[in-house]
């Protein structure tokens, strides 16, 4: 993969190839999904804004090189001063280390990691990231009197 990016070869099948294999372990798991879903997948493709997404990201999902590409809000979660709930996938691609560090900016925040899921928690145990989303909203609604 950093041979494609660096060589411009992004649209190369190999490439292609290897980004399936990472997104089907870190973005949305096929196994969690019902035929429903996948459907709503399929249709919902099609709005997808290719354009604005590679001009704000590029070509790849991996190594940002677009207009956001030196976006950097870290310093300023310390601004926050709301009740906020960070939560992510054992195998997200957002790491659990990584939004452990967000979360550790944040006061009155809590963290919470769905195991076994990808960045789609939601979507891959929608019962269970529900469950887990109410009782964080108790707890930081408990907090916050």
């Amino acid at each position: 993969m950093l041979e494609n990016e660096k060589s411009g070869t992004t649209d190369s099948q190999e490439y292609q190839i290897a980004m399936e294999v990472f997104y089907n372990k870190h973005l949305l798991q096929p196994k969690f999904l019902d035929a429903e879903q996948k459907s709503l997948i399929a249709r919902s493709a099609s709005q997808f804004n290719l354009d604005a997404y590679l001009a704000m990201w590029g070509p790849s999902g991996f190594f940002a090189n677009g207009s956001l590409a030196n976006y950097d809000r870290y310093e300023d979660l310390r601004k926050i001063n709301i009740p906020t709930f960070f939560a992510c996938g054992e195998f997200d691609e957002a790491t659990p280390g990584t939004v452990c560090k967000f979360h550790k900016q944040v006061r009155h925040s809590l963290f919470r990691i769905m195991k076994a899921c990808s960045h789609q928690a939601y979507f891959e145990m929608p019962f269970e990231f529900q469950k887990m989303l109410s009782i964080a909203i108790d707890e930081l609604l408990a907090n916050v009197n």
